[in-house]
Parts: structure tokens; sequence; C-alpha cells
């Protein structure tokens, strides 16, 4: 149940729900300015597309639609979306997780403007069977743009490598990998969608007990 893509859908439908709170968030100005600026080639996703997802469904999201989190503390506002891909004998979990920054550049002639930055971060489970895949085990790599060519982060260099490094994460199955994902944006402090799903963890009696543990294991070590 750790890896069933209905439990997935079922966290991230609770992630949903709280999307457009700035939590803890203290600049909330620009955290507002940058969910504007994205908002129309990032549209948000509503908690019951994901809700409605069954366990057969490997991709609830349409295209150019994404799950907002809350801003981090400097502003920083991250999205993300989330699928299973059926290999040989296996499914294959990958979140591809943004992060977009408001910062302001200076030109050579020393004019001063506001511009949007993205960059990417890729978790994965293992893509195929242990000593068959370069990338066997769970791990994390850069992206420019969420599907090829399509939807490319502002401001991400092109050149940026989307296949190394593999950067092995702490994970063992795809609770783990969505809980990494989560903290990866927040640190020990303030992880505030964890504590989310933790909260449902604890009132949901329909999630497995084995996800209440995992989830549990990642809230303790915020």
């Amino acid at each position: 149940m750790l890896n069933n893509p209905k439990t997935i859908w079922m966290l991230l439908a609770e992630l949903a729900k709280n999307q457009h709170s700035l939590g803890s968030m203290t600049n909330s100005q620009r955290a507002q300015r940058m969910k504007q600026a994205i908002s129309n080639q990032f549209a948000p996703i509503s908690h019951q597309l994901l809700e409605n997802a069954t366990e057969e469904n490997l991709s609830p999201f349409p295209p150019a639609m994404y799950l907002h989190l809350p801003p981090d503390e400097k502003g920083g506002q991250p999205v993300l979306r989330a699928s299973f891909e059926e290999k040989e004998e296996h499914k294959v979990f990958r979140i591809r997780a943004a992060i977009f920054v408001e910062a302001e550049e200076t030109d050579q002639y020393g004019n001063t403007q506001t511009v949007h930055r993205g960059i990417g971060v890729r978790f994965e489970s293992p893509e195929g069977p242990k000593g068959d895949s370069n990338h066997d085990y769970y791990h994390a790599q850069w992206f420019s743009s969420f599907e090829k060519d399509i939807n490319r982060l502002p401001g991400c260099p092109e050149w940026l490598p989307d296949v190394h490094p593999a950067i092995p994460i702490d994970a063992e199955c795809a609770v783990d990998v969505l809980c990494c994902a989560l903290k990866s944006f927040y640190g020990s402090r303030k992880s505030e969608p964890l504590k989310w799903l933790a909260d449902k963890a604890i009132r949901d009696r329909t999630l497995n007990p084995e996800a209440k543990q995992r989830i549990g294991r990642w809230v303790s070590a915020t």
C-alpha cells in the first residue's frame, strides 16, 4: 500500500485543499506576487480531481495543472506534479517539483528590474530492477522543463543536466518520496505540508496503517 497510486492521490488531495494558504509565510506580499505571476502557466489543480483519481489512474494531473504548495520563508513558490509509470514488472513513481523565486537583477547599464526564475527537481523511485539500471535506487535529479520542451521553467538555463547527477534520497517507497520532496522545500522547522499529512493520517480511517507510520516518521524528524 505504500506504493499504491490511490494512497498518493489521497495525500496529494489533502495538500491541494490547502494550496492557497500562505502558511507561516512572513513575506506575504512577495508570495502573492509570485503566485499571481505563475498562475496562468502553472494553474492549480483542484483537490476533487485528485480525490476522484483511482488506483488505475497513473497520471491524474491534466496538462498545465499543478499542485501549489505554501511559499517557503523567503517567498519561493513550490509547485509539483506526480505520476506513476508502468515498467515491465514494477511501477516507477515520480514527483516533478519546481521552485519559483522573485529576484532583482541589474543590467550592464545599472538598470534594475524584477524577474522570476524557476528550477526543478525530480524525485523518483528506482527506474529498473536492482542491477539492471544506472538509477536503480531512490534518487533526485534536476530538470528545466516539466515535459520535454513544454512548460519550461522561467529563467532556468537550458543546459541544466536532467540525467546526472542522480542524487540518492532517504526513501523506501512512494510515500517516502512524497515526504522527501515536501521536506526539501521547507527543511526541518516549518514543514507545514508534512503536518497536514500527519493530521490526515490521524483522522482518516481509510488510510493504510503503514502509510500512517511512514508519514509519522517524517513528521517526527522535522
